[in-house]
């Protein structure tokens, strides 16, 4: 896997930084990033296009109490499981030359490592 620099990834936070924390800071660091996100780039936007007339909630009001949900998506053997195995630092999920993942997988924090079928 290659190096990664340590550079500032979220909020001046290192990567390192960012990995050190439990769970909770962790998900508190990246809502309050997405929130930033949403704030500059997003809302202008809705506001621009009245977004509020034809949708009663703002991507704000989802932000505020959704754990965040990824997906990834594209054809087959473009290093999506690779790069799913490279954000959670390890390889938990198997790769190879081939078209290698054939159902869809969920991946979900917890204190154990765990499987489920």
């Amino acid at each position: 896997m290659p190096k990664v620099e340590n550079t500032s990834v979220f909020g001046g936070l290192t990567r390192e930084d960012v990995q050190s924390m439990s769970w909770e800071d962790q998900h508190a660091v990246v809502m309050k990033e997405l929130r930033k996100v949403y704030r500059d780039n997003l809302q202008p936007a809705e506001q621009d296009y009245h977004y509020d007339r034809f949708k009663p909630s703002t991507f704000q009001d989802t932000l505020a109490c959704s754990t965040p949900l990824v997906l990834f998506i594209g054809p087959f053997s473009a290093g999506k499981t690779t790069f799913i195995n490279y954000l959670l630092g390890g390889d938990y999920l198997h790769t190879g030359p081939e078209p290698t993942t054939s159902r869809f997988t969920c991946i979900f924090h917890a204190e154990e490592e765990n499987q489920m079928s």
